[in-house]
């Protein structure tokens, strides 16, 4: 059996993170290669390569054929988790490479099967923070979080499990800018802040400076702006604390 190589870094940086991971599922595999990878590797002994088209399913197939991976990698054809079951016996799935909103909607649609996973891989390239609002007030637990550069963007990567008795918290009403801004940090690379780490924060710097900047430009000022703008201003703060 030859082994593959990923072509990317937001990729490998789930791979790496999957210990242990003897069987797993890929959402929206496209070309399969995360699979392909981890099974020609010995990483995981099989997978199931998902994709809700037809097209990207076809790919992922010659790509698992040219491997010779046909009978340890299946595909499967449609949305989300609904092409799972229990039955798979899965340690792992990855939703990677769609949008925070979208990686939220899919767990929502089957979040009585998303409870029984043992590990979720998560890779938003859009609304991060929402994303985090949803795991965080549906009973999921973050094991941890990496970003990751690969070319012009930086990559976030959230590794979560649902945890019952957090649901069981009883949560003090936040300060709503202190919300807003855990839930565009996050809560464990803050307080790491490794080099990873620090490229994520220099991507939410030049994001939220593009957003001041946008605002400094309004000549119409609303409650709306006014509150947004009093969440960047703070967000900005402690950028700043955290890049120095």
């Amino acid at each position: 059996m030859k082994k593959s190589e990923l072509k990317n870094k937001r990729l490998q940086m789930i791979a790496d993170n999957m210990t242990d991971c003897k069987r797993f599922a890929d959402i929206g595999t496209d070309h399969a290669w995360l699979p392909v990878y981890m099974v020609s590797n010995g990483f995981s002994e099989s997978a199931i390569a998902c994709d809700i088209r037809k097209g990207p399913i076809s790919v992922a197939r010659k790509n698992i054929s040219e491997y010779g991976l046909s009978a340890i990698i299946e595909t499967r054809l449609g949305p989300g988790f609904s092409v799972l079951s229990s039955d798979d016996e899965l340690d792992a799935v990855v939703v990677a490479g769609m949008g925070g909103l979208m990686i939220a909607e899919i767990i929502e649609n089957d979040k009585t099967f998303a409870q029984t996973l043992p590990m979720m891989y998560l890779q938003p390239n859009t609304c991060e923070p929402e994303l985090r609002e949803y795991l965080y007030k549906n009973g999921y637990e973050t094991v941890d979080e990496q970003a990751e550069q690969d070319g012009r963007h930086t990559y976030l990567m959230i590794k979560c499990r649902y945890n019952p008795a957090l649901n069981q918290i009883i949560r003090e009403p936040e300060d709503f800018i202190e919300e807003q801004i855990r839930l565009t940090l996050g809560e464990i690379m803050p307080f790491r802040r490794s080099e990873s780490d620090r490229l994520y924060f220099v991507k939410l710097k030049n994001k939220t400076d593009r957003i001041l900047a946008g605002m400094d430009t309004s000549v119409k000022e609303t409650e709306e702006r006014t509150r947004r703008r009093a969440v960047y201003e703070a967000l900005n703060e402690r950028l700043d604390e955290l890049l120095r």
